[in-house]
């Protein structure tokens, strides 16, 4: 059985050179990335540059499935247009998985949708995503407080009655305050880096009863095995979590200090790697020249190359 270690190197592989191109799209990983986080990081309303917008976008969010509701402002049989923040006019675009399944849909419905996501959105166009199915459809827009309160207890419930939600009311992630939520539990549980993407997948997998993926998180280092245990007892969920190794530990450690860098998630995973498991490589030496402050080591670790993709 490939070790714990051989198996990261595969995500973080996956994530960073082939994009996770697996013709299954069920192999792909979940996120509970709203609208407003995408837009705010990589979207419209982004401070970052294009080229590090793209690399936050193709390493956080592109290829993950997400959940998200609006207006319907253009359909058809087998693509939906969304009105999600409720100003101007399409935010997010989804071609259908079931070519038929928006046929019977009435511009102005509010409906959500799971899909996945392919293509970051700007200030004039969309976010898009393929693969979408409806989760839900209501006949009218949301505009009065009563309905928003009406709403957020369906949200509430139809949490309940997903038979894939392990955790109930407590995580409902379609719910407008599940941001909030989320950071405040990282803050609970002792997290320091907020709802960040490792804790929100965590959380997602253990939810979802995914458990050797949550379990990897904690054995990576990724999330403080004390966090994970307070999580899993706030949801009360029975699971064992394996404190993660030294080597783990270090690799974790460096991939924070290149990311606090500015180096993009995918690229500073990959290098932590040889930065650890082989110090005197190309890579390796790149590695240890950029967290000593060289610049120009920095700027190639950014642009990724090639000998700085993981390879055993």
């Amino acid at each position: 059985m490939p070790s714990k270690l051989f198996q990261y190197a595969l995500v973080i592989f996956c994530v960073a050179v082939v994009g996770c191109s697996s013709e299954d799209p069920s192999a792909f990983p979940n996120s509970d990335a709203s609208y407003d986080k995408l837009n705010s990081e990589v979207g419209c309303d982004s401070k970052y540059s294009d080229d590090k917008k793209d690399d936050i976008f193709n390493s956080k969010f592109k290829s993950h499935w997400m959940t998200w509701s609006g207006e319907l402002v253009l359909a058809e049989a087998d693509n939906v247009s969304l009105n999600i923040d409720g100003k101007g006019t399409q935010d997010l675009h989804v071609d259908f998985a079931d070519k038929q399944a928006g046929y019977n849909l009435t511009k102005g419905n509010v409906i959500t949708v799971k899909f996945l996501m392919k293509n970051a959105g700007g200030c004039f166009l969309p976010f898009s995503g393929d693969n979408a199915s409806i989760v839900s459809a209501n006949a009218s827009p949301i505009k009065e407080t009563q309905s928003n309160i009406e709403q957020a207890i369906k949200q509430v419930d139809t949490a309940m009655q997903d038979p894939s939600n392990r955790c109930g009311k407590k995580y409902a992630s379609n719910s407008d305050m599940h941001e909030e939520f989320m950071e405040k539990l990282a803050a609970d549980s002792s997290y320091e880096n907020g709802a960040d993407r490792y804790f929100s997948a965590f959380v997602s997998d253990l939810c979802v009863g995914i458990l050797d993926d949550a379990k990897q998180y904690v054995s990576n280092a990724q999330i403080p095995i004390k966090s994970a245990q307070f999580i899993a007892q706030y949801f009360e969920i029975k699971v064992e979590f394996e404190e993660p190794s030294a080597q783990s530990k270090q690799i974790e450690s460096i991939r924070q200090e290149l990311t606090s860098l500015g180096i993009c998630q995918a690229c500073a995973g990959n290098a932590a790697m040889y930065g650890v498991i082989k110090p005197n490589s190309e890579c390796g030496n790149l590695v240890k020249n950029a967290l000593n402050g060289d610049e120009d080591a920095m700027r190639k670790l950014e642009e990724f190359p090639a000998f700085c993709e993981w390879k055993l």
